[in-house]
């Protein structure tokens, strides 16, 4: 099929660029020459018409007339063909194919690995899935090609035969690329190669009227208008892989010089969104949106919500995202926007009139603050309003190329585009980018189809309403993420094929996982515990070492004083004999040392005695060191008793000599 095609041009171009390093039209120049040597067989003269057909159907690539004339001046300057009045011709020199064969080749290699792998991921990890390998490849190809929007050639053939199991494809898909991610980078590898050169297509197609992008050229001059759902990612609102990928988004454009903003009116239906949640909550009510199952699978309370609602602006100016005022409207203005509303009307679905006239707002607000209707670059037209909503875009400039300036650059782009373009003129953080975006993407294929949820909560009710199931089981079964993801598995997207057994299985496995949420949170609870008590320990052990540090210190001194004061009787003694002696010698008398001697001897004698009556003050140190050590035991919760014993012997031994 065309498609399949698509892919392996786009790994190709991946290895072009990142091998060669060539700008956006010398990138397709080996798939021209290929086309190009095909006719040189048959016909001198060469037929542009003829190579764009080649390219679509040899190729799977979907170009436009005036990219193809811009490669073919560029194939004329290399030499390989003629340009005369309009008319190409062949030259002697010919293309050396063999690099592009073997690119060709290897890309062929790697797609058909990346097919059989995601083969073996189903068959292992979910055997219950009966699926047909040439449906699954199918589907993989178009997933794929969804990076290429617009430039992939599509096929003739109707490859939605069925839409449940397209999505139900689709879906494993996004549980495969989710697990390459992590698990096999082999085959994130050769995914990575197809997007990115289904992204470096993308970005070619959309600059038609560009003969080369500027890569490394800043967008100084351009202001970024952040759609709802956006905003919603980057608060955090819808889940953390959405979250990284429009951060990612936003950080980049803001190094390439971009101003990233929001209207007023966008900020206000985030704030109703909160408010409808937080009524939910407190009214005990449900809403089936994606971020309010989010909020309920993160526990998120009303207090919470109510802090959410509280700091909105300060969070967003913390992500260098400001707002941008309202514009107000001319008469013509009005009349323009009233008239693009009823076009949206009639051809586009809206849960609610006011989400509608805000897009209008935003595209109409983006156009009316240009200065000019002729900007044909996104790195000059100033204002742009960009969103996830690809039938928007697609309306939005299918009406203004009718109404407005056809060449002037859309106000509307969808937020692949940009972050295609974003990720090439960024050559260090590109490549991070697109890993969150691919991963983004794959979550969100992983998502259950909301015409299959809705018909499953409505037979669901119904068992509800004849007491085979409970109000809290019903609630569980709606709200929690993995038990409706095991019954889209279990009924293989098919709401004919639910039944009772299934429901009781899957509740079975939500209690079961409620249980273990439980087992772990008292796990978590007993470790932090443990861990809080252990460091509790080390403080305090810390603290009796520097206090034992601390009398070590002092040692010296203590020592000192400690031998003065034992020696301070036969000292005092000594001294008074001296001074008697030396007061006789003075009055001319004879020293009596007879009498000095003996008074040695008393002090001596005193002394023992004293050391006999400390001996009656044992029972009374024992007492004191007791209490010292019951002081210890107190201060460190009774625990570690050989230390206590270690720090009171010491303390004791030391301050014995003050007795």
């Amino acid at each position: 099929m065309t498609e399949e095609k698509s892919l392996i041009s786009f790994a190709i171009l991946s290895t072009e660029w990142h091998e060669e390093k060539k700008d956006y039209l010398d990138m397709f120049i080996p798939f021209f020459l290929q086309c190009v040597e095909q006719q040189r067989s048959s016909e001198k003269l060469i037929s542009l018409k003829k190579i764009k057909v080649e390219l679509r159907d040899k190729f799977g690539i979907n170009l436009l007339s005036n990219v193809i004339e811009m490669l073919a001046r560029r194939v004329a300057n290399e030499g390989y063909i003629e340009i005369q009045k309009n008319v190409c011709c062949l030259t002697n020199k010919k293309f050396d194919t063999q690099i592009f064969i073997e690119r060709r080749d290897m890309a062929e290699k790697h797609q058909k690995e990346l097919f059989e792998g995601i083969s073996l991921f189903l068959q292992k990890n979910y055997p219950l899935f009966k699926f047909d390998k040439s449906i699954l490849e199918d589907s993989f190809i178009q997933y794929l090609c969804k990076y290429g929007r617009g430039i992939v050639a599509q096929s003739s053939e109707n490859t939605e035969e069925n839409l449940v199991q397209e999505e139900l494809y689709i879906y494993y898909i996004g549980k495969f690329i989710s697990y390459t991610k992590e698990e096999d980078k082999r085959y994130f590898k050769y995914i990575q190669e197809i997007i990115y050169g289904a992204m470096y297509a993308t970005a070619l197609f959309m600059q038609e009227n560009l003969k080369k992008i500027q890569t490394k050229s800043k967008i100084d001059n351009l202001k970024v208008f952040l759609d709802t759902p956006l905003l919603l990612h980057i608060l955090g609102y819808s889940g953390e892989e959405f979250q990284e990928s429009i951060k990612e988004l936003v950080e980049i454009l803001k190094n390439l010089g971009v101003q990233i903003c929001y209207w007023q009116h966008n900020i206000d239906e985030v704030l109703s969104i909160l408010e409808a949640y937080e009524h939910h909550y407190l009214n005990g009510t449900l809403d089936r949106s994606k971020n309010f199952e989010y909020f309920i699978y993160k526990k998120t309370t009303p207090s919470d919500i109510s802090r959410y609602k509280a700091t909105l602006s300060s969070d967003l100016t913390k992500l260098g995202i400001f707002l941008q005022e309202d514009v107000e409207m001319g008469k013509e203005e009005l009349i323009e926007s009233n008239l693009f509303e009823e076009y949206l009307k009639e051809n586009m679905f809206y849960r609610s009139d006011t989400r509608r006239l805000n897009d209008v707002n935003s595209i109409c607000y983006t156009y009316k603050l240009r200065t000019r209707k002729d900007f044909r670059r996104i790195e000059n037209c100033e204002y742009i309003f960009v969103t996830q909503n690809h039938t928007l875009v697609s309306l939005t400039k299918r009406y203004f190329k009718e109404h407005r300036n056809k060449n002037e650059y859309p106000a509307i782009i969808d937020d692949t585009l940009l972050t295609s373009i974003a990720w090439i003129k960024s050559e260090t953080d590109g490549k991070k980018i697109l890993n969150s975006k691919i991963i983004a993407d794959a979550w969100a294929a992983q998502s259950v189809p909301e015409t299959f949820w809705e018909k499953c909560i409505h037979e669901m009710e119904k068992l509800q309403e004849h007491g085979d199931i409970s109000q809290q089981d019903l609630y569980l079964l709606e709200y929690d993420i993995l038990a409706r993801r095991q019954l889209y598995e279990k009924t293989d997207g098919d709401i004919n094929k639910l039944n009772m057994g299934d429901i009781e299985d899957v509740l079975k496995q939500v209690d079961y996982n409620k249980h273990q949420e439980i087992l772990e949170e008292k796990s978590k609870l007993e470790q932090d515990s443990n861990r809080k008590e252990k460091e509790n320990i080390d403080l305090k052990k810390r603290l009796i070492r520097s206090k034992a540090n601390e009398y070590k210190r002092m040692w010296g001194k203590w020592k000192l004083v400690a031998l003065i004061r034992k020696s301070m009787l036969l000292i005092v003694c000594t001294i008074l004999v001296l001074i008697t002696q030396l007061v006789a010698i003075l009055q001319g008398q004879h020293p009596n040392l007879g009498l000095g001697i003996a008074a040695i001897l008393f002090s001596i004698f005193l002394k023992y005695v004293d050391k006999l009556l400390s001996s009656k003050n044992k029972s009374l140190e024992a007492f004191f060191l007791r209490k010292s050590k019951e002081m210890l035991y107190e201060k460190i919760n009774e625990q570690e008793e050989e230390f206590v014993d270690e720090i009171s012997e010491k303390i004791y031994e030391e301050s014995r000599l003050f007795k």
